[in-house]
């Protein structure tokens, strides 16, 4: 059968603007006839497998800013459709770029006697988002826990001891003792000088 099946991914369209827009777009492929069943699944009969094929390979295909999901009709096949407001993908990214959350697609829109793209971004979202630092190019690592990641030490506070004053005596004569008391020499050998006190 020349048939082929869709269902849209998100919100619902009303089978008016559907066939309104199949009616005008895909009629040059041949479109007979559009049915809609009461789970949202449409098909799509057309007057050749040619123009049925047409239409997969021009695809995917938008309306209202809605995609359909198109596959052929087989006699095994249900006119019931899973509830996914989304479509899974399988993709391969490079470590070196960053992950997109969006991609651009060329949707074709007929214009009078031919087609013309129309650009359209579609949201991505990823069930799983591996560990990824740019700086060294590799999954599974992150600042925290890359190797070649530098980290920055807080400056330590300065370990230079303080100049301390040397304890003074006085003595009954009018000298004042000032006792060095760093080690100079051999151990326990004590310099002392005295100062005589000023009078006035």
């Amino acid at each position: 059968d020349n048939s082929l099946v869709g269902f849209f991914v998100g919100k619902i369209l009303a089978f008016l603007v559907v066939q309104n827009y199949v009616n005008n777009v895909w009629s040059k492929f041949g479109l007979e006839k559009l049915m809609k069943s009461d789970d949202g699944v449409y098909l799509f009969k057309f007057s050749s497998k040619s123009g049925m094929e047409q239409v997969l390979e021009r695809g995917p295909w938008m309306i209202c800013k809605s995609p359909v999901i198109l596959n052929k009709w087989s006699s095994s096949m249900s006119l019931k459709k899973e509830r996914i407001g989304f479509s899974r993908a399988l993709i391969e990214v490079s470590s070196e770029s960053d992950l997109k959350n969006g991609v651009i697609m060329a949707i074709p829109h007929e214009e009078g006697d031919h087609i013309v793209f129309i650009k359209e971004v579609i949201r991505v979202e990823y069930e799983w988002n591996p560990p990824h630092y740019v700086k060294c190019k590799f999954f599974e690592h992150s600042p925290t826990t890359c190797p070649n990641h530098v980290k920055e030490v807080a400056p330590k506070a300065s370990s230079m001891a303080t100049n301390k004053t040397s304890p003074m005596e006085d003595h009954e004569e009018g000298f004042v003792e000032v006792k060095n008391q760093k080690k100079k020499g051999k151990a326990g050998s004590n310099q002392h000088h005295q100062i005589r006190k000023g009078y006035g």
